[in-house]
């Protein structure tokens, strides 16, 4: 999935979640959820945030590969695990769930994702940026406009 793809799914749970969970700091919530949505493709140089930080993406890509390790689990886990541990839930909780966001719209496509690198690959029957993918994105959308509109 394309990152436009990953945020707007991500806002539409985000705001679901936020309903079902009412954090304290619901707008904090939001914000790492959906930067979270984005950083497994940091390991993709071309990508979003991979363009953000630059060379740090291209030692990631050829150390990791794309779609290897870093669209696993593992690494949401030990986020959330490591930020309970420093008395931050709620930015791991939120992270987590983001990053999982992230995976499971991957687990959409062709191309798939190892939930448990190098193990358990899944794999969908959309293409990346191809017209099931425009459908995926509009549809999450007019659902976000309809829940929003829901609180006026």
């Amino acid at each position: 999935m394309m990152f436009k793809t990953h945020i707007v799914v991500a806002l539409f749970i985000g705001v679901l979640l936020i309903e079902l969970l009412n954090p304290i700091y619901p707008l904090l919530f939001l914000a790492v959820l959906c930067l979270a949505a984005a950083v497994p493709d940091i390991d993709a140089p071309q990508s979003k945030i991979g363009k953000k930080v630059g060379f740090f993406s291209k030692i990631i890509s050829f150390t990791l590969g794309h779609r290897g390790v870093m669209h696993s689990l593992y690494f949401p886990a030990a986020f959330l695990l490591f930020s309970i541990f420093l008395g931050f839930p709620l930015i791991g909780y939120a992270f987590a769930m983001g990053y999982t966001i992230h995976l499971l719209t991957d687990m959409l496509t062709k191309d798939g994702v190892h939930l448990l690198y190098p193990f358990f690959h899944v794999k969908g029957f959309i293409s990346t940026g191809g017209i099931w993918e425009t459908v995926v994105f509009f549809a999450v959308i007019s659902l976000l406009v309809l829940k929003i509109s829901s609180y006026f």
